[in-house]
């Protein structure tokens, strides 16, 4: 670790060590500007809203790693995500319980759409 006696030595002397340019290659890296940490900010205010506020830390964080990581919403194709879903047999917003027992080749309302 850099001491201030090592920086006082290379005041005087001019001789920089190896630690005093090891600490200057590292301070080099960092950026100079806070737009990433802006942005980053930007984009929790976007998904931890008033009406969002019980969202727990985990799942701000995984919104937050999709929103500044992933594929912007125009090129992302949901269609074989859905169809999975629904093959699956989970419920769409549009269909309704009926309390009838249900058939393994019953196709539901929303199914159809992407068929």
């Amino acid at each position: 670790m850099l001491t201030l006696l090592e920086f006082t030595e290379f005041k005087k002397t001019q001789r920089m060590g190896s630690r005093l340019k090891q600490f200057l290659l590292t301070i080099e890296l960092y950026p100079i500007s806070t737009a990433a940490c802006e942005r980053g900010f930007s984009a929790m205010n976007q998904a931890h809203t008033d009406t969002r506020n019980r969202l727990s830390s985990a799942t701000v964080s995984s919104l937050l790693m999709i929103n500044i990581n992933g594929p912007q919403l125009a090129d992302f194709n949901a269609r074989k995500y859905v169809i999975t879903w629904l093959k699956k047999g989970r419920n769409s917003a549009k269909d309704c319980l009926t309390g009838l027992a249900r058939h393994i080749n019953h196709s539901r309302e929303s199914a159809k759409m992407f068929m």
